[in-house]
């Protein structure tokens, strides 16, 4: 069955926090009711891996993205969990050869190359997304396009055209959810909806 939620890529996340972000971005984020939005593990990774990367050169600047984060992460936002089937999904991927471009090669201490998943999360995302039938909001669309050649994707919409690159499931809508409760990224527990008092998204609010 397919899902109310619209998983967020982490180009969307990272660009919604940069000084000067893509007005066509904020203006999308800006409509977008917070009862719709999912945010995958594999995101929550890439944006704390970007953290620790610029730690090493720019302590004052991770420091400020660490408060973002933990502003953001206080947000009241989906989290699809990591099931088996996303597992078998990711690896059914890291064996399509044309997919190849998803993945690196690093020695071993023998010299012999092995496979390994790159930081980039994709085929995470992409796997999150056809296990629990969600669509894909993403700046990257190239590449989802190809993955979605091979393992059809849920949707994939570009919200700086505002169009649905793949179509959603049947019956799939930005509409708020109207229900009297909506699961939450707290392991699957519920609350009260409160989108009708707070209708936009509020990822964008947090600058680093």
């Amino acid at each position: 069955m397919a899902s109310k939620y619209i998983i967020l890529d982490t180009n969307i996340l990272s660009d919604a926090q940069k000084p000067r972000p893509r007005p066509e971005l904020i203006a999308w984020l800006e409509g977008l009711s917070p009862s719709k939005v999912a945010i995958p593990y594999s995101a929550l990774f890439e944006i704390s891996y970007g953290i620790e990367l610029v730690s090493q050169t720019d302590p004052e600047r991770a420091n400020k993205l660490r408060n973002w984060r933990a502003q953001f992460l206080s947000l009241d936002f989906a989290m699809p969990e990591t099931t088996p089937e996303v597992g078998e999904i990711v690896a059914k991927m890291a064996c399509k050869g044309p997919l190849k471009d998803h993945w690196i090669m690093w020695p071993d201490v023998s010299g012999a190359q092995r496979r390994k998943l790159k930081f980039g999360s994709d085929p995470m995302i992409a796997a999150t997304a056809i296990a629990h039938q969600m669509p894909i909001a993403t700046l990257n669309v190239r590449d989802f396009l190809l993955i979605d050649r091979y393992f059809p994707l849920p949707g994939i919409f570009d919200p700086l055209s505002m169009e649905w690159i793949v179509d959603p499931p049947s019956g799939w809508t930005f509409a708020p959810d109207l229900q009297p409760e909506v699961e939450r990224k707290d392991h699957g527990t519920k609350s009260p909806n409160i989108e009708a008092e707070t209708p936009t998204c509020k990822i964008i609010r947090f600058r680093a």
